[in-house]
């Protein structure tokens, strides 16, 4: 799993790894999502942080334009 990053540390980034970031989010809430549906633990916390994350990135991205 892709690890969290704070606010702080998203501030700091370029575009480019703006969108590394992105795209990695997006695919560990896939995959997340993918396993809770074939898998037993249904911890879905982490659901959350992964869409908060995608908002924050999405957010710093469109302070660039």
């Amino acid at each position: 799993m892709t690890e969290i990053l704070r606010n702080r540390e998203i501030q700091n980034l370029s575009i480019e790894d703006l969108y590394v970031r992105l795209a990695s989010y997006k695919k560990s809430l896939f995959d997340a999502r993918f396993n809770s549906v074939f898998s037993d633990k249904k911890d879905t916390s982490h659901f959350r942080k992964y869409k908060k994350s995608i908002a924050r990135i999405k957010t710093r991205i469109n302070q660039f334009r």
